[in-house]
């Protein structure tokens, strides 16, 4: 139910809202009036910190972890006015990735192709019932 009441707001919210959603282990999703999302520690984000970077287009949690897709989008390309070709990832726009952070030993994993993410999930052991519901 709360992924249901949390699916409408951000369906009312996604055109113009600035607002913190928490996940586990200080973890929150952040979604700025610009449409884009991130997921970032609630203490702030250092380079090498784990985190998703923008844009997060859907996300799932539990007390161990935190898993998401991310589709690139043009507005994450931007470093002040100038557009890059590709994120520090190596990312390019429209490009699909998966992550997986780890809350307990406060590591991340991704970008992640769809079939590395479910290897990935079965190595680190996340629960099945963990999924990356499609926001909005």
């Amino acid at each position: 139910m709360i992924r249901f009441l949390l699916s409408l707001f951000f369906m009312f919210c996604l055109s113009g809202c600035d607002f913190q959603d928490p996940l586990s282990g200080r973890y929150v999703f952040y979604h700025d009036a610009a449409d884009y999302g991130y997921i970032i520690h609630k203490d702030g984000h250092m380079d090498g910190d784990p985190h998703v970077p923008c844009n997060v287009v859907g996300f799932d949690f539990d007390r161990d972890f935190i898993v998401a897709r991310q589709l690139v989008t043009a507005a994450c390309l931007y470093e002040g006015t100038e557009v890059r070709e590709h994120n520090d990832y190596g990312q390019r726009e429209g490009e699909i990735a998966y992550w997986i952070i780890d809350v307990k030993q406060h590591k991340h994993y991704g970008p992640l192709t769809e079939q590395n993410f479910y290897a990935k999930r079965k190595e680190l052991e996340v629960d099945d019932s963990l999924w990356v519901y499609e926001l909005g």
